[in-house]
Order: C-alpha cells, then structure tokens, then sequence
C-alpha cells in the first residue's frame, strides 16, 4: 500500500521508507590507534581525489606521515570530503588495501544496512551536495567545512535492499561507461599531441613528394601501380597495405581491449551467435582496428565487418563519417554490413543469414572507388616511411625561435584572433 511524503505531498512506493542515515550507516568507524600495526601506509588527502574519482595514493611511513592520516578505509566505503563540499572530492572504495588510510578530512561512511554503491550515489547528487555546501558555508572557521554528523542525521526516502540492489547496478554501468569515455579522450589526446609535435615542432608535417612510394624496396612480384588503378595484375589485392601493417594498432590495444569488456547489450548479444566459430565456421573478431577505425566484429577470413548502429548513426555528422570510414575500408577490401541494434533483439536469423550470404564473395576494391595514390605501400613495417617535409628535404630558414619552414612566419596570437574581454 502507498503512502504520502508529508514534505512533497507525493506517493511513497510500497516498500520504501523515510530512514534517518544513521540507521543504515556509520561514519568514521576505524581510526589508526596504538594496535595499528602496519608499519607503511596508503594514504588518500583530499587532493587526491576529483569529482568520483581517486587520482593517487602515497605511500608513507606511519612514523612519518601527516597528523591527519588517521581514517581506516574498507572495502565498499565512501569518502566524502567534509571541507568546501561544492568542490565534489568524493568517491567510492570498491576494493581498499588492507593499509589503506584517509584523511581526517573525510567523512568515511561505512554502510551496514544499506548497499554500498547505491548509498554512494545518494550522498553524491547535485542536490545533496547542494545541501552541505550550504552548511558548510555557515561555519564559522576560515574555510566552509561540515561535521560528519550531518551526514548521519540526513533522512532520505530508500527502497528496500534488492530494489537498492537493482539501481545500483544501473549507476554501476552508467560509470563504467563514463570512465570508458575519459579513457578514449586520452587516447585521442596523445594522438592529437603526437600529431601537433611531429608538425609543428619537428615540422614532418605531410608533402607532396614525386615518386614517393616508387623509392622504397618492393616484396618480389610487386610493381608500381598506374595512376587512376585501382587493380591491375602483379599488384596484390589491388596494392592494398598487408594486414599485419594496418591492422590492430598497437596505440590502439588499451582502447580496443576497454571496448571488448563494455560491450553494448546488442554488441554482447550477437557476439553468442559469432564466438567460437559457431557460424559456418568462420572466426570472428571483436572490436578490431584497421587503421585507426575500430569495428565491432570482423572475419579476418572473409574480410567481412559487422557494425551494430544505435540512435546516434541517424546524426548527419555521424553518418558522414560512416560513409568515410567504410570508403576507406573498402580500399583495403573490406566489406562493412550495418544493422540497427533492435535488429539483435528482434530478429537475429535475419541478421546471421546476410552475413552468411557474404561468405565467399570476391572483396577485390570495386573499379568505382576512387584511385589510390601512384604505388605500391611498403611491405614491411618499419622498412621505411613516407618522409615529411623537414626529413625530406625541406627549406628551413632561421628565426628568432629557431629554424622554421620557408614561408613560415612568427606572430602573435592577438595578431591573428579579436578577443572579447
């Protein structure tokens, strides 16, 4: 039977109840005293840790360690940091070392008839943050803090333990899926910073060079290809690059192997029917990277992608990069088959039947693509490269920063942008 919250006026869901935290929890329940008897510690401040996130331990000698270091951290607890709140120094202790020790900054709440990870995300929205930073503003010493009893003494509407069970594991893929993003924006970001240096620090930025590809030693039986070819006879699969060149990066490998372990639900539902050879015969791959494109499957011996689209393939942005990368995978005669991700659920025989019907088909690249360059890619990785301008032969001239290429100019950035102050 529901009741009424008496502070909003709404329906209470059966089983739910107004719990006083102090219930359900316990603050600061371990403190480092005279049994303590690790001679090193791992020690969290509150630097070292961001918005949901713990950035660093230190490792210290006890003897020596700051005054503060005094909270034990167990499995499953939470940290909260009780100084200036709005800055969000918090985060979640899935798994603690047996040493492990906080700050006397923190409020380590411990839960013991609450779960865990579910409790966490209670203490940690915008508006429960809202609440103690007003609180916190309202102390009288030199910076806004908070005593832990706050904490205890909050009430808050809980479910029962399966239902709190239930929506913990919806935060738990939610976060996963968050940390998987901050990962590929660092992978691209090294990518970016590598690309920034070798052109404009070491300025082997890309040049046009005749006769290029026609300079570097030849696997017998290859030739040069005709300008405008896109396949002629003695040029292997059309001068496509050999796989072991493009295939699986390995600036790619952290990424790729965070792809396999978060799957999408339509990803590791088709991925049953593929493992293990189970179709025809045939071995499939997940998440593998031609170039720097990454497939959700691929049949290395059919030279056949598989990609599963959601709702943000209908976005005009996105589907021109579809249609990009899969022009640039056919030039390496690989054939890319799309279906919606609902199409997994709803009918997987109809999937499974098209990429069958694949099997066997020739993925010479097709005449109508436009032509590759003049030649034939090297052979061997790291037989040679494709200079850039300043390896190449470059003009570079003195400037009052060093050498820089002909033409290049020192300026200011005022000179070229009207900022708004």
């Amino acid at each position: 039977m529901k009741t009424e919250n008496k502070k909003t006026n709404k329906p209470i869901p059966e089983g739910w109840k107004m719990t006083r935290l102090g219930e359900v929890a316990e603050i600061n329940a371990l403190t480092i005293n005279k049994d303590y008897h690790f001679y090193e510690i791992e020690y969290i401040d509150v630097a070292s840790v961001e918005e949901r996130k713990l950035l660093q331990t230190q490792k210290l000698i006890l003897e020596s360690a700051p005054s503060r270091a005094k909270r034990i951290v167990r499995n499953d607890d939470i940290l909260i940091s009780t100084v200036r709140p709005n800055l969000k120094h918090f985060c979640f202790i899935k798994t603690s070392k047996p040493n492990l020790v906080a700050s006397t900054g923190f409020a380590v709440v411990s839960a013991k008839r609450a779960y865990p990870y579910f409790l966490y995300n209670l203490l940690t929205t915008e508006k429960y943050t809202e609440y103690l930073t007003q609180i916190a503003d309202t102390h009288t010493s030199t910076y806004p803090a908070f005593n832990p009893e706050v904490i205890l003494n909050s009430k808050f509407l809980l479910p029962s333990l399966t239902e709190q069970r239930a929506i913990a594991a919806i935060f738990s893929s939610l976060d996963d899926k968050i940390e998987l993003l901050r990962e590929q924006n660092k992978t691209l970001e090294g990518v970016a910073q590598a690309i920034y240096k070798r052109w404009f620090v070491d300025f082997e930025f890309p040049v046009e060079q005749e006769n290029a590809l026609n300079s570097p030693p030849f696997k017998e039986g290859w030739q040069p290809k005709a300008d405008g070819v896109v396949y002629q006879e003695g040029c292997p699969k059309g001068g496509v690059i050999p796989d072991r060149i493009v295939n699986n990066k390995s600036i790619l490998k952290t990424f790729r192997k965070q792809l396999r372990n978060n799957l999408t639900p339509a990803e590791a539902k088709l991925w049953t029917y593929l493992k293990n050879k189970q179709l025809d015969g045939r071995k499939f791959r997940r998440q593998f990277s031609v170039d720097n494109y990454i497939l959700d499957f691929y049949c290395p011996s059919e030279k056949l992608g598989i990609e599963l689209d959601g709702e943000v393939h209908n976005i005009e942005t996105q589907a021109e990069y579809d249609i990009e990368r899969e022009l640039f995978l056919s030039y390496y005669g690989i054939k890319v088959l799309r279906f919606e991700n609902k199409l997994v659920f709803e009918n997987p025989d109809y999937i499974l039947d098209c990429i069958k019907k694949e099997f066997g088909k020739d993925t010479t690249p097709s005449a109508l693509l436009p032509p590759r360059p003049s030649g034939t890619p090297p052979f061997k990785e790291g037989s040679w490269e494709l200079k850039g301008y300043k390896s190449s032969g470059g003009t570079m001239v003195e400037s009052e920063l060093g050498e820089i290429p002909e033409g290049w100019e020192i300026g200011r950035l005022t000179e070229l942008f009207d900022f708004i102050e």
